[in-house]
């Protein structure tokens, strides 16, 4: 059985859902990928092991990045999540405290805000 971290990761833009995806590999994770939410819930619950985090942009069609979260977390209570959007400067209050990375980002931010993510041992609810 694998011991590597599993990461879901949900962007509808193709193109840095692919570098995401690959950067991540790189650094060890064994990654999911989902072009909507839809189809990041449809992976999680297909995925038979754990999935230890969702890596999901916030605004994306059919279903948003918080409805994905709170679908998935409702199956999976232990996953953690980090959000990520260009659309917002700041963290909205509806994040409560969760991780939030804005785009654009360089992909020095993107490998230290997972690792950290991933070493917190509780996440918080979105409101």
């Amino acid at each position: 059985m694998s011991t590597r971290k599993v990461i879901l990761v949900a962007d509808d833009e193709a193109v840095l859902r692919n570098i995401v995806r690959t950067l991540l590999h790189e650094e060890g994770y064994e990654v999911l990928a989902a072009a909507d939410g839809n189809e990041a819930l449809r992976l999680s619950r297909t995925h038979e092991g754990k999935i230890d985090l969702l890596l999901t942009d916030m605004e994306m069609p059919r279903l948003d990045g918080i409805s994905t979260y709170r679908r998935i977390s409702a199956e999976r209570r232990d996953i953690k999540v980090l959000f990520m959007s260009g659309a917002f400067p700041e963290p909205l209050k509806v994040l409560n405290g969760l991780p939030f990375l804005p785009k654009p980002f360089v992909t020095a931010a993107l490998r230290t805000k997972v690792r950290e993510v991933l070493e917190v041992t509780s996440s918080a609810a979105v409101a």
